[in-house]
């Protein structure tokens, strides 16, 4: 049996990291096998699955976030709904990573036109489901949504620096489909 003081203290380090959020129980690094709860070993991948697959974290570990161009339009399917705010920071992200990698290019290449900018389009709830993304200011808030933000605070900051790598990579810029 264990005992309350010790669950409590068990919890701090998650409940700093969520705050302002009040965290009554925690469930990142729990997993459910058959209908039973258990603890995991932790988000190192020891824990949360089994040799036949039949346990599974109750949170995820990996999100997928895909990112694909088609012409001038630049897509970011994210497995989450992004706030109006969170998702107008990461079309900004998008858009300067693309601007800044699309000038290098060129620079690199020589003098030549830059064709004209870059669409962007953020796609939530794709690929999967990971609850919401919201800027600091809306999770300080805990409305709905930053209260339904899984990761924490800095969940926006994670997505953010995801899909910057993601948008300046030249390869990515570069591709010609014909």
């Amino acid at each position: 049996m264990v005992s309350i003081c010790s669950f409590k203290s068990s919890l701090r380090p998650y409940v700093e990291a969520h705050a302002p959020k009040p965290v009554l129980l925690h469930f990142g690094d729990s997993y459910y096998e058959s209908g039973k709860g258990g603890e995991g070993e932790g988000m190192d991948g020891e824990g949360g699955s089994d040799e036949a697959g039949d346990a599974s974290t109750w949170v995820a570990v990996d999100v997928p976030v895909q990112m694909f161009r088609v012409g001038r339009l630049l897509v970011a399917a994210v497995p989450a709904e992004v706030t109006t705010m969170a998702g107008r920071r990461l079309r900004e992200v998008v858009l300067v990573a693309a601007e800044a990698a699309e000038a290098a290019e060129s620079a690199a290449a020589g003098p030549s036109d830059l064709e004209e900018g870059w669409e962007v389009i953020i796609t939530g709830v794709a690929n999967g489901y990971a609850g919401y993304v919201t800027t600091g200011e809306e999770y300080d808030a805990q409305r709905y949504e930053g209260a339904s933000t899984l990761y924490g605070p800095h969940t926006l900051a994670a997505g953010l620096s995801l899909v910057h790598f993601s948008a300046q990579r030249e390869s990515f810029l570069s591709m010609k489909f014909t």
